[in-house]
């Protein structure tokens, strides 16, 4: 979840595991001015909320996308 509430849930499958020249796995794309205020890995059948300006958003209810997709705008 960023600050401009754009939201991305994808399969922990999809990131490849490290090795010796890894320099990390993107999730997403962010744009001008935008930050990661929370990530969290779950289990699917898990409820997951995260608060980002206030408000309590429902993370598991997100449509599972492949990673670096094109993140939601959650409402």
């Amino acid at each position: 979840m960023t600050n401009k509430k754009h939201a991305i849930k994808f399969s922990t499958e999809e990131v490849p595991l490290q090795k010796k020249t890894a320099a990390g796995t993107r999730a997403l794309k962010l744009e001008e001015g935008e930050e990661v205020v929370f990530a969290d890995s779950f289990d699917a059948k898990e409820k997951v909320f995260a608060e980002v300006q206030g408000r309590k958003i429902e993370l598991s209810k997100l449509t599972k996308k492949k990673r670096d997709a094109k993140p939601e705008q959650v409402k």
